[in-house]
Formats: structure tokens, sequence, C-alpha cells
């Protein structure tokens, strides 16, 4: 994997490098040149640093740009210990340089092109996204059916989102630079709680797993500023961890009660949003868009004459305006189209009781708001 990273780095680079005048670096002296070198703070947070950051390197006047990337482990810079660039003003970003998990088409387009008709105000990154059958998501369910179509998935491990720019910085005729990054994550770890209640009355049956899939990813982030827009999100799966009654990580045949508890890394969750004309009772019915959370439950049940295994399958959908309120996970700029992270850490409590018996979900509004409620979305009885 480390290899085809690289190879797609290096892929990368190469195109970068072709659109600009090459790239000195810096073995011999040259009277109107400066030298860079780049040092990173992680501020403990080196376990979850990327293999290598890019930096774009530009020139406001004179409209010289550069990309380049740094190994965050010797802090070389494309192999080499330093990189030359022109004397002039310049302002540095940085970011993850890996083209298996972003999409640089707007960094690429700001490369080739004129400052004044791709301005850095408006260029960003994004997330990688793909369909929930493509063979490239690393997670796939069997016998997904999406219900909240609205938009495509990034990958369910996507990694924390480092990034960092700085002001103007000179560098004059034969000066030796040192630029600092301290990245801050623009990513949340994201909590999400939620309880499954057994109907067993008719049929005993046991959960074996448990996941979810949220809405409302923001995918784009703005290397001017590091905002997030909210008009461009995304999905994400994760695993659901269920407890039972017990205490224990395992659910039985008589146990009525599942404690489940998921957790993402994520840039933000963006709310369920309102339409012109809309009310907010019509916001909080909503089941499409951002702000939405669907699960699917595996289960099986035991044929009591012959004691072969059933295996089932059930949906359900929800509308998360409530909870996501009441978690102030991001804020959105005046604007109104961009997002901020309030926070490294938040958490969905979801009141609503999920209430499931030996066949589908059924619907309940026993929560704190009798428009916070699960939605069967299929019934499925099948042998997998």
């Amino acid at each position: 994997m480390n290899k085809i990273k690289h190879l797609f780095t290096c892929l990368l680079m190469g195109w970068l490098l072709a659109a600009c005048s090459e790239v000195d670096l810096c073995e011999s002296p040259h009277p109107h040149q400066g030298t860079l070198h780049f040092q990173y703070d992680w501020n403990n947070q080196e376990a979850s640093k990327p293999d290598t950051m890019g930096v774009l390197i530009y020139r406001v006047v004179g409209q010289w740009k550069r990309l380049v990337g740094v190994n965050t482990t010797d802090l070389t810079i494309d192999r080499r210990d330093s990189v030359c660039v022109p004397v002039g003003d310049y302002k540095f970003v940085t970011f993850p340089l890996d083209t298996t998990k972003f999409c640089y088409d707007e960094l690429r387009a700001f490369m080739e092109g004129i400052s004044a008709e791709q301005p850095l105000q408006e260029v960003g990154i994004e997330y990688k996204q793909y369909d929930s059958k493509s063979p490239e998501l690393r997670k796939t369910l069997l016998g997904w059916d999406d219900y909240n179509p609205y938009a495509l998935y990034v990958q369910p491990d996507i990694n924390v989102l480092y990034y960092d720019t700085t002001q103007i910085v000179t560098i004059g005729q034969d000066q030796a630079l040192t630029q600092r990054f301290t990245p801050r994550s623009l990513s949340q770890s994201v909590d999400v709680n939620f309880e499954i209640h057994k109907d067993i009355d008719d049929t005993e049956f046991v959960i074996d797993s448990v996941w979810a899939d949220i809405s409302g990813i923001p995918r784009h982030i703005n290397l001017n500023n590091g905002h997030l827009d909210i008009s461009k999100t995304n999905k994400v799966m994760f695993p659901i961890t269920l407890t039972n009654a017990s205490g224990q990580p395992a659910d039985t045949y008589t146990n009525k009660t599942l404690k489940c508890h998921g957790n993402i890394n994520v840039s933000g969750i963006v709310n369920v949003q309102q339409g012109k004309g809309e009310s907010e009772d019509d916001v909080r019915r909503k089941v499409y868009g951002p702000g939405i959370l669907q699960v699917i439950i595996y289960s099986h049940t035991k044929d009591a004459d012959t004691g072969k295994l059933h295996k089932r399958k059930s949906q359900g959908i929800i509308n998360l305006y409530t909870p996501l309120a009441k978690a102030r996970l991001i804020t959105v700029t005046p604007d109104g189209r961009y997002a901020i992270r309030n926070g490294a850490h938040g958490v969905i409590n979801i009141t609503a009781r999920l209430v499931i018996d030996g066949s589908k979900i059924q619907s309940d509004n026993e929560g704190d708001d009798a428009l916070e409620r699960w939605i069967p979305t299929s019934s499925l009885i099948v042998d997998i």
C-alpha cells in the first residue's frame, strides 16, 4: 500500500511540476534565491500524522507557485534536504498529500492557471467520493439499500485532516529560511449513541452486528482559510459497538436492550437543511439530504425444530435535526456557505428508541420529541 501511495504522490507531483518552471534543488548557490526547509510541530499528534504533507509555496507578487511533498519522518522535500525559491513574499499552505484519499483538481487548476482567474481564496481540496457498490470503497455492506442517495460516500477510515497556513513570509537573497508548521486537525471525533429495544414476545432473536450511515460530511476544504464548504457533503459508513443489559459486548436471545455506540473521525456534520418556504417541522420530517442517520441490523433466529439459523437484516432511518442541534458540532459562517468545527470532539445522543422485533424495525415515538423517530425502511427476511 505504501508503494502505491508513493506512486500516486509521484504522479501528482509530476503534473504539478510540469505545469510551472523548474524547481531548483539548492545544489549550488544562486544570487537571486533563498533556501527553504520545513519543520512540523505535531503537538503529540505524531501517531496520526500523514506519511506525506504537501506544501503549497505561493509567491503572491510575480505568481510563482510550487507544490512539494514533505516526508513527515525525515523532513526531506521531494527526497532532498531543501528547496530553492526566488526571492519574494510568500504564503505557505500545508495539508495531507495522498491521492488515494483526496482530490486535488482545484489545486491543479490553480497551479496551471492565472491567479487572477483562479485565486487562492477559492481553491480547495476534497475527499474522494465513491458509490456504495464501488470496489474501491473499503467497506461494502451485504444487502445494503441506500434510502438517502443524495450524495456519495467517503472512505470509512478517512484520516485526520491536518492543515496549517501562514501570513506573508519574505524570503531574501541568499536567505536560509526554516518555515515551521503547527498543523491543526480540522476533523472531529464524533460519538454517536442510541439504544435498541428488542421485542421478543413472539420470536427470540440475536442481533449479530449493526452498521450506520450518517450524511452531511463536508467534502471540500478551502486552502486559504480552512473553511469547510457545507454545500458539498457526503456520507460515511461506520460500525456500531453493542453492549447488552449485563454490560457484555454481545447479544443473547433473551436480552431485550442494547446500548449502541459508534465513533467517526470526520470534517464535521451538517444538519438537515431548511428550504425556502419550509417550516421547522417540515425540516424535522425530512429523511433525505444531510443530517440523516441510517442503520442496517444483521440478526438471526433459530428454528425450534431443526436448530437451523436464519439470518436476517433490517434497515431504519432517522432525522437528526434535534440531536445535531444539541451537539453543536459546527458553526456556520455569516454568509451561510462555510463552517468551522466547534472543538475536536462531539457527541450525538439519539433519544428515540429503536424498537425491533424478529423481522423488522418498528416506528417508535418515545423520545424527547415526537418528531424524532426511527422509520423502518425495509423488512427483508432472507437466508444469507
